[in-house]
């Protein structure tokens, strides 16, 4: 899959979203985990906040594609 300038920029403004508590709802699933990496890095929040945001923005994808026949959580995204 190709990453561009643009997917570091989603990922960069997705971190700081998180050390506020929130994701984007458009964030690709793949970038999740690189946003908490990178809010981790530079420190934005508390790990606890972190991963609790990331699991409560997983857990709506998830529940969100199961109200969607025929739809997975990575083709939503």
């Amino acid at each position: 899959m190709p990453f561009w300038p643009s997917d570091q920029e989603r990922i960069d403004r997705a971190a700081e979203s998180l050390a506020r508590g929130h994701l984007p709802p458009e964030l690709p699933p793949r970038h999740v985990v690189s946003a908490s990496r990178e809010a981790l890095e530079r420190r934005l929040a508390p790990p606890e906040r972190i991963s609790r945001t990331v699991l409560n923005h997983l857990v709506r994808l998830g529940s969100r594609s199961a109200r969607t026949p025929g739809v997975g959580v990575t083709q939503a995204a």
